[in-house]
């Protein structure tokens, strides 16, 4: 037959209770040690891309990490960045820039600063701080300053924009009338002439201009909005190629002939 029913004494359920809230009290604590929290700024919040003769190309960012909301010191957060936009509609190894050092240690203060180098891209580029299993991010804009669209006009046609970089006119301001001002005068000089044909200047935001995603520098002077390449002057007569000429040099710019039967232009 079974035993008579042990009725729990009050001494018994003290110490039940007891051992559960010192249960809690260290599954509360473990939690605790684990809470950390981390944030990134960059200053300043806009520079140059590299290469351009530009600056600033660089800018400090600045890691900030806490345990609820005290500063830990001798812990490694990790710098990364990833880049998109600037004119680039496309996929592949984008250069996202460099931080130095890429990784350190955070001081009495909980902080870890590092050197970030623009990319050669122009873009809006997402820097990351990483330690202890969470992130933070922020962002940057990478861009040559000032640049626009130089838009459609009288006597001159824009081509060459393609899916990868569908917007491949802009220029500073200066370029964009020069350009303006060469095609009405070559008109003048030249009525019987075809319009000029205006074919790749710049990206959105400078920077530069990769062929097919090829991060080599084949576009190297299309970075900062001064060129533009024209891609039918080859078509046109002696005389004419004189007159247009003419019309460059009174427009305060210059040309080069380029192997892929173009004029270079820079203003």
């Amino acid at each position: 037959m079974p035993g008579p029913a042990v009725k729990p004494t009050r001494y018994g359920l003290l110490l039940g209770l007891l051992m559960f809230n010192i249960v809690a009290i260290l599954g509360s604590a473990h939690a605790c040690d684990y809470y950390y929290s981390i944030t990134v700024t960059v200053n300043p919040t806009a520079i140059c891309p590299t290469s351009c003769g530009l600056s600033p190309t660089t800018a400090t960012a600045t890691a900030t990490l806490t345990l609820y909301g005290s500063p830990v010191s001798g812990k490694e957060v990790y710098f990364t960045a990833s880049g998109t936009g600037g004119g680039h509609s496309h996929n592949g190894t984008r250069p996202v820039g460099t931080f130095s050092p890429s990784h350190g240690t955070t001081n009495a203060n909980g902080q870890v600063t590092s050197t970030y180098t623009a990319s050669i891209a122009g873009g809006t580029y997402t820097l990351q701080a990483t330690s202890q299993g969470v992130f933070d991010t922020c962002s940057l804009d990478v861009r040559v300053s000032g640049l626009g669209s130089l838009g459609g006009g009288s006597y001159y046609t824009l081509v060459g924009a393609t899916g990868t970089h569908p917007s491949n006119h802009y220029g500073t301001s200066g370029t964009r009338s020069a350009l303006q001002n060469v095609a009405t005068s070559f008109h003048d000089k030249c009525p019987e002439a075809p319009d000029l044909t205006y074919n790749d200047m710049s990206l959105v935001k400078g920077g530069l201009f990769d062929i097919n995603a090829d991060w080599a520098p084949p576009h190297d002077t299309h970075r900062i909005g001064r060129n533009c390449d024209c891609s039918n002057a080859d078509e046109l007569t002696a005389d004419q190629q004189n007159k247009l000429k003419e019309c460059i040099t009174d427009a305060a710019g210059t040309w080069a002939h380029h192997n892929c039967n173009h004029w270079h232009l820079t203003f």
